[in-house]
């Protein structure tokens, strides 16, 4: 299982630590649904939105509130100090 403190990694550095089982699955899924909004024209404001709406709930669910919320955090902290990610790293 991915520790909490690897979750940035994961979302910077292209996944060179231990993923969860189905990771890249899963990233693909996500990706192909990105591609498609953007085929659709679908602002990558409203997308994104969309994408959180579906996505806080369930990190809830699988973290609980204070480990989602640790993690929020670590991910904030990690966009602060580095600024916006590589648009290369997709």
């Amino acid at each position: 299982m991915i520790e909490d403190e690897n979750l940035t990694e994961i979302a910077f550095s292209g996944g060179h630590v231990a993923l969860l089982p189905k990771f890249n699955d899963a990233r693909v899924l996500f990706q192909e649904a990105f591609a498609r909004c953007d085929g659709e024209r679908i602002p990558l404001g409203s997308a994104t939105a969309a994408a959180m709406t579906e996505f806080l709930p369930r990190l809830t669910l699988a973290y609980g509130t204070q480990r989602a919320a640790f993690l929020l955090r670590r991910l904030a902290d990690a966009i602060v100090a580095e600024g916006p990610p590589d648009p290369s790293w997709q």
